[in-house]
């Protein structure tokens, strides 16, 4: 393994080295906000649908999850200023073709070089950031603020993304995206080693494993698109979804083929063999399921309670404020070797006291401040879980493996991210279709309730000077709104209530599982997957 000394010039101040990576590091957050900025100003902005704007998202990841290795290759074999200028100019070009935009399928072709580009800067700021830091304590540390900055990237990028949109400003954002990679490669151009790290040699470009992120890409890209557009086109009565499952299920097999058959795989199957690796995965897939159903809260902020784009933003800064906690909570008691059962039992508690409480207070007439507490207790939750799975199932392996297993982690976030935006998409239509059916059959003038509302908006709109029949039209369009938000409640009050479920069930999975205290978290010789963003 290469030293410090193979990166940086003598005589830096270790000081300037952490503010030049994490300065370079920063922005590539940022071009994620790109691509998961408010779903109604994208589609505003673009003239596309919700689907699509998500859609764009998962073509992101699925990139990433693909290239990181491939990245890592050319990144090892390249003099590492040259490539990272290389990515960063790359990557200036790629964001200002997704701001020209004028097609769904310009834009996709973009984000998939921001993606390239974006995991090429990742790579060498991760490499040179975990290089130095040699403790186990400051690992730790290291680990906390990597996985902090994901968990918290969704919300600052949100308030970015809204904050320009909300300005109609969308020249501003992408130049500032744009302009803020320039500081941190200018500042590492200066500290930096042109060396690579390993002694340049020709190599066949099959070695270098671009076969292995094509094949995954393909993958990812044609089980995202299953899963955001199956309900919107009626999954397999059409030929859209059923050729993209086609290739989906083609490319994995040939995939699994070559992880099967090559002495050097992209993902070595032999992680299955651990118990705790499998537990850890599990645990995992569960907690992307939990995070997903936060997304019932924002559509409630924004749909139900109307509230604007940009103050809700600003009032997510509280979840940020819990993930710091949570994450400087769960690293402490890492560093401090407390049993990771119990970091465990304390996050899943305190995000069952999230959704427990929040299916209580739903309502028509709150205000997004009366959520505060919420929001803080929810970034709690993920902070203290988040980062002590992944440390877990990373360990659960030989270090030989620990880069499959990141790997393997890293698609399975990917996946069931995709299937918690369609799992919810999915019950929430169905959810709702059959209690407006049961509403319509039972619905008649006895309904005091509603005609009581129906009969007060009308001498609302007649007050305001519009004719009976228009006051009655209006009345009724109101009347419709209002049952639509009640339905939507009602769906997310249960679906809350079957997310608390999961989580006693999964507290008890982790008080009974035998072989948890088998693995002893160890990250000394391993760093975060450079997809996680």
């Amino acid at each position: 393994m290469p030293q410090e000394h193979h990166y940086f010039k003598i005589g830096v101040p270790e000081w300037f080295k952490y503010v030049a990576v994490i300065t370079t590091l920063f922005p590539t957050i940022m071009v994620f906000s790109a691509a998961t900025v408010g779903i109604p100003q994208s589609m505003g902005y673009y003239g596309i649908s919700a689907n699509d704007v998500q859609f764009g998202m998962l073509v992101f990841y699925a990139v990433v999850v693909g290239y990181t290795p491939l990245g890592s290759n050319f990144f090892s074999r390249l003099p590492p200023v040259t490539y990272l200028w290389i990515s960063v100019l790359l990557q200036a070009l790629a964001l200002y073709g997704a701001y020209q935009a004028k097609s769904l399928e310009f834009l996709l072709v973009m984000r998939f070089f921001n993606a390239i580009f974006n995991t090429g800067i990742n790579n060498i700021c991760l490499d040179i950031l975990f290089r130095k830091l040699k403790t186990p304590n400051a690992r730790e540390i290291g680990y906390g603020f990597f996985y902090g900055m994901i968990l918290s990237a969704v919300v600052l990028c949100g308030l970015l993304g809204a904050y320009s949109f909300e300005n109609q400003d969308v020249n501003s954002f992408y130049r500032f995206v744009i302009f803020s990679f320039l500081p941190g490669p200018i500042m590492l151009t200066f500290i930096l080693r042109n060396k690579p790290l390993v002694p340049f040699k020709l190599i066949r470009l099959s070695k270098m494993g671009w076969t292995d992120f094509v094949l995954l890409s393909v993958v990812m890209i044609s089980v995202g698109y299953v899963l955001i557009y199956g309900q919107e086109l009626g999954w397999y009565d059409h030929p859209h979804i059923i050729w993209a499952t086609v290739i989906f299920v083609i490319f994995l097999v040939l995939e699994l083929f070559r992880l099967l058959n090559l002495e050097n795989p992209y993902i070595n199957l032999s992680i299955f063999k651990s118990a705790n690796f499998r537990f850890g995965i599990l645990l995992l897939i569960i907690l992307y399921f939990i995070r997903g159903g936060f997304n019932l809260t924002l559509t409630y902020y924004f749909e139900i309670l109307e509230s604007p784009v940009l103050e809700t933003n600003e009032l997510l800064l509280f979840n940020v404020l819990g993930i710091l906690i949570g994450c400087v909570a769960s690293t402490y008691m890492l560093i401090k070797k407390i049993n990771i059962r119990l970091i465990w039992i304390g996050g899943f508690i305190t995000m069952f006291l999230y959704y427990g409480l929040m299916s209580f207070r739903f309502s028509l007439n709150a205000s997004v401040e009366d959520f505060i507490i919420l929001l803080v207790i929810q970034g709690i939750g993920q902070g203290l879980l988040m980062n002590p799975i992944i440390e877990f199932y990373i360990s659960a392996v030989p270090a030989r493996l620990s880069a499959s297993s990141a790997t393997f982690g890293v698609m399975m976030r990917y996946v069931f991210f995709a299937t918690s935006l369609s799992f919810i998409s999915y019950t929430q239509i169905h959810s709702i279709a059959e209690h407006q059916q049961q509403l319509t059959q039972n619905f008649n003038s006895v309904n005091v309730h509603y005609q009581n509302y129906l009969n007060q908006m009308k001498i609302h709109f007649e007050n305001q000077g519009i004719l009976a029949g228009k006051s009655e039209i209006l009345a009724n369009s109101s009347l419709r709104k209002v049952v639509q938000k009640e339905l939507f409640i009602e769906y997310a009050q249960n679906y809350y209530q079957w997310i608390c479920l999961l989580i006693i069930v999964t507290i008890i999975l982790v008080i009974l599982m035998p072989t948890i205290n088998k693995t002893v978290v160890n990250i000394k010789n391993k760093r975060p997957f450079g997809a996680g963003f």
